[in-house]
């Protein structure tokens, strides 16, 4: 069986605010049998991740995870830990921009379809 690939930043950066047992285990890079596993038999080797149950189901906070992978919001923006201790700015990596969907812009509430705003991006240099 192949290993597990973790989750790229720009699928961090889109989680929501808690997910779910194997969401967690895709972002640690463990299969979902084992993620389960490991919180099954009290064996979650993450200490700064808390696995809070909520009825029947388990959740992980993302802002605990996301500390734990060393991604970290600053200002508004998301900031990425560097192996000698600062930070690289990650703004530019934002949630996939569907073309064909719609969405409100803020703060203007301008209702545009996803390949404008891709358009307007690749207009200012952006990604």
């Amino acid at each position: 069986m192949p290993k597990q690939q973790p989750m790229t930043m720009e699928e961090l950066l889109a989680l929501p605010p808690a997910i779910d047992i194997p969401t967690a285990g895709k972002a640690i890079g463990v299969s979902r049998g084992r993620a389960y596993q490991m919180v099954k038999n009290d064996e979650w080797p993450f200490d700064d991740i808390p696995v809070l149950k909520i009825g029947k189901r388990f959740k992980i906070p993302t802002a605990a995870l996301l500390k734990y992978l060393g991604v970290q919001p600053h200002n508004g923006h998301t900031t990425a830990a560097t192996s000698d201790g600062g930070s690289s700015n990650t703004s530019a990596m934002r949630r996939p921009i569907d073309p064909e969907r719609w969405y409100r812009l803020r703060p203007s509430g301008e209702v545009v379809i996803g390949a404008e705003i891709l358009r307007r991006r690749a207009a200012r240099g952006e990604s």
